[in-house]
């Protein structure tokens, strides 16, 4: 959440060989009703239209939610079996945690919450940017082979090559030309959001079950941009005490994401680098 799902999940999007559901997060392996036949079925509905030679995409960013949402790995190797190709996208821990709260703030009805309240009322906002505690759970299922750790700073830095890069461990031919480079999506500090007259049609489910899989990615994002609001860029009042607490653990969870990714990531002197801390 808040690493660039979005913007991967779209770059695959372009190519032919590949299809998602018309939600890009179906989220259909957090519980256990997907081990049940019906569940099963209504997971390989939302394929109902693929043809046989492509391949299929989940972009749920819940399957990497610890500690809120358990048991996603051990789910995943049941369902979909332990040849299925996983794509896990990071980011600088920090730049995370800061986007959560902005997206949180641009929430429908949400309150105007200071960083540290949100802090205290959503450990997962934390918990969120603990990479390796993420990916630990699931090599305890899947083989390392099975699974790309893809770092958005790279990712952004040439996204061509990136995507290619996700193509080939996933085995489909190269997209990375048909991609849209000049769009970033989701961006907590600039995407639409569900707010004003339009807010409660566009979560409705209504729209959400019957006019938004009629519509394409294109129709869908033109009316976001020009009927809904922008986020509005929120200050992040980082403190002493908050840095020393968030700093603790993500120093823990950054040796503990160096092991498993081979120093590939966790050990750049900026993994860490301190935000800004509000003068007092």
């Amino acid at each position: 959440m808040k690493c660039g799902s979005t913007t991967l999940f779209r770059d695959l999007d372009a190519s032919p060989e590949i299809l998602f559901p018309v939600h890009k997060e179906p989220h259909n392996l957090l519980n256990d009703r997907v081990l049940t036949e019906s569940g099963r079925h209504e997971y390989s509905d939302l394929y109902k239209g693929a043809k046989s030679s492509q391949l299929l995409g989940d972009a749920s960013t819940g399957y990497t939610k610890l500690p809120i949402h358990t048991g996603v790995p051990e789910r995943a190797k049941s369902v979909l079996g332990a040849d299925v190709k996983i794509v896990y996208i990071i980011r600088n821990p920090v730049d995370r945690i800061q986007s959560h709260y902005r997206h949180l703030l641009s929430r429908p009805n949400a309150m105007q919450s200071s960083f540290e309240e949100v802090l205290a009322a959503y450990p997962e906002v934390l918990e969120y940017s603990c990479f390796g505690q993420q990916l630990q759970a699931w090599r305890e299922y899947f083989d390392e082979e099975a699974i790309l750790v893809l770092c958005l700073e790279d990712h952004k830095r040439d996204r061509v090559n990136s995507t290619n890069t996700v193509c080939a461990h996933i085995g489909a031919e190269p997209c990375g030309h048909l991609i849209d480079t000049d769009t970033a999506w989701n961006k907590s500090d600039s995407k639409p959001v569900a707010r004003g007259p339009l807010g409660p049609i566009v979560t409705s489910n209504l729209y959400r079950q019957y006019i938004r899989p009629l519509l394409g990615n294109r129709s869908r994002d033109f009316a976001r941009n020009l009927l809904l609001p922008k986020a509005k860029s929120t200050e992040i009042a980082w403190t002493d005490s908050l840095w020393k607490q968030c700093e603790e653990r993500l120093t823990e969870d950054a040796q503990l994401l160096r092991s498993l990714t081979n120093e590939q990531f966790g050990s750049t002197p900026d993994w860490l680098k301190p935000p800004m801390i509000k003068s007092r």
